[in-house]
Order: structure tokens, then C-alpha cells, then sequence
């Protein structure tokens, strides 16, 4: 049976998921993020490297959902060269008023297993709040707890005045910068590209706003497959693979890509990011 979507069950999938060695240590996506985004425990299925068989197989790829679900929540196992790491997290947690704009609160986390936690613990939680009505950022909360690192921190995006306000909760130190018109975060690009409609070898150019600088982040996608994945049957997807030049949920020390399935729900499926020590991917193991 052919799976286009995903609707509460059991799959495999991965969020872009990596903590990155500069500031932006993020290991969510959309995004993701995300990205996101690794070592030892117990899996109750299979490990992603023998996730199955993909093969090019020409699919139409439908229009996307232009609006975002609340309750929507994607659940992933992480894993770094097979081998389970932690857990992952992105949900639209409800419909809020940020400065009189109504937006989607999206919470993003990434925590690591028990036995990952007993040589360098990570526990991440990232909010983006998404303008409802143009899907940009419109403001970006950071709180990280990896190793002896932590982080948390603000950023107000004033997509009206096309300025940035940075603020560290932890040393009170405060930036401002300029933003490009509807500059996305590193969590809101991942949704606003899932409303997108794309079609195979094309490329979408979009600004995202990372370490108080602006990106322009090249979301290529590639083409369309037939996925078909141990025990979860076969998925359509399309293989999208992010080229950004800065470190982080994206990150520039390794090639990412992501399975997005066909329909319109563009459901991340699988992912896989090289990164200097192997890679990293990843299993969704559920969505509500």
C-alpha cells in the first residue's frame, strides 16, 4: 500500500537536528529546525541505515496547506551512525497576539538520552511565534542547555520597520540590526517552506536570520522518489536539500536532505546530514 501522508502512526522521518559548534547550537526544523539536532540506548525497531529502498520515480508533488494545524506535533528519535541519541520535538502549540499580530506559537526541543546525557547532556527548547497572516518570524526565544554551555536568549523580529532586537536573558546584553522583508528564524523557515509549492530541480531563495545576521538560504529541491521504509510500508516524497551558508539547525559542515511526503501536509519522513564524525539521522516516531 502506498503511503502519501502521515496520520498517527508509527513511521520513519527526522527533524533536522544538529548542535552546531559556534553560537547557534540548534538540533531542531521545522523547522524544523531543525535542526535540529547523538549515542546509546535500546530501539524498538529497526536503526535508520536500514530505513529500506529509495528509488526516482516521477510523482506529482500536490499544492501545499497554506495555514499551519494547532496540536500538529512531529515526535523523532535522533540518531548519530545508527546508533539512538535522543529525542526530538517541534509543535504548534496554539494561536497567540504577538504586538497586535496574530501568530503561531511553535515549540521546538531536542533533549538527549540517558546514556548520550552521561557524557554531554543537551536539553534544548526554542519558541518561534510565526506572523498567521505573512508566515515570518516575528519573534525567536532561545533557552540551551548543552554541556557546560547555556544560552538563552530573544530576538524581536519588527517586520514593519525591518529591525532586529536582540537581547541575552543571561548577560543582558542588547543588539539591533536590520532584517530583510519577512525574514524567517531557523525554526519558522522549516514551516513556511512546508506551505510552499515547489516542483522537482527547482530552487526557492528565502532570508533567514541567524546570530543577528541575514542568510539567504537556498531550499533546492531535487527530485521526487518512492520511499519505501522497513515495517512502514512506501512513501512518495521529495528529496529537499537546504544550502545555507551558516552553522546551526542547517548547517554548512555537511550536505542535509530531507524526505518531504508529496501530499499536501508535507511531512518530513526521513532525514540525513553528514556531518564530520559520520552523520546523523533520524526516525519520526509519531505525529498527533
Amino acid at each position: 500500500m502506498m503511503n502519501r501522508s502521515v496520520n498517527n502512526k508509527l513511521c520513519k522521518g527526522v527533524m533536522p537536528a544538529k548542535a552546531g559548534i559556534h553560537k547557534t547550537r540548534v538540533w531542531i526544523p521545522a523547522f524544523a529546525g531543525m535542526t535540529v539536532w547523538l549515542l546509546l540506548a535500546t530501539c524498538a525497531y529497526a536503526v535508520p541505515q536500514n530505513y529500506g529502498v529509495m528509488s526516482v520515480k516521477k510523482i506529482n508533488i500536490e499544492k501545499a496547506r497554506r495555514d499551519l494545524r494547532v496540536g500538529e506535533k512531529f515526535v523523532y528519535d535522533v540518531f548519530w551512525n545508527g546508533i539512538p541519541a535522543g529525542v526530538g520535538s517541534m509543535e504548534v502549540v496554539e494561536e497567540t497576539q504577538i504586538d497586535g499580530s496574530e501568530a503561531y506559537h511553535v515549540v521546538a526541543t531536542a533533549k538527549s538520552n540517558d546514556f548520550l546525557s552521561a557524557i554531554y547532556k543537551l536539553d534544548d527548547k526554542i519558541h518561534s511565534y510565526i506572523d498567521k497572516k505573512n508566515m515570518c518570524s516575528l519573534r525567536f526565544e532561545k533557552h540551551q542547555r548543552e554541556g557546560k554551555y547555556k544560552a538563552d536568549e530573544v530576538v524581536i523580529y519588527d517586520q514593519k520597520k525591518h529591525r532586529g532586537y536582540y537581547e541575552s536573558l543571561l548577560n543582558k546584553s542588547k543588539k539591533e540590526f536590520d532584517i530583510p522583508d519577512r525574514v524567517q528564524d531557523l525554526v519558522s523557515v522549516f514551516y513556511y517552506f512546508r506551505t510552499l509549492d515547489v516542483a522537482p530541480n527547482s530552487s526557492v531563495i528565502l532570508d533567514v536570520n541567524a546570530d543577528e545576521k541575514n542568510w539567504k538560504a537556498d531550499m533546492h529541491v531535487l527530485n521526487t522518489q518512492e520511499l519505501d521504509i522497513r515495517r512502514n510500508g512506501k512513501y512518495e516524497v521529495f528529496c529537499l536539500e537546504p544550502r545555507v551558508p551558516f552553522k546551526g539547525v542547517l548547517s554548512r559542515r555537511g550536505r542535509t536532505l530531507v524526505y518531504f511526503t508529496a501530499d499536501e501536509n508535507r511531512v518530513p519522513v526521513f532525514i540525513k546530514i553528514w556531518v564530520k564524525f559520520g552523520y546523523i539521522t533520524g526516525v519520526l516516531r509519531r505525529t498527533e
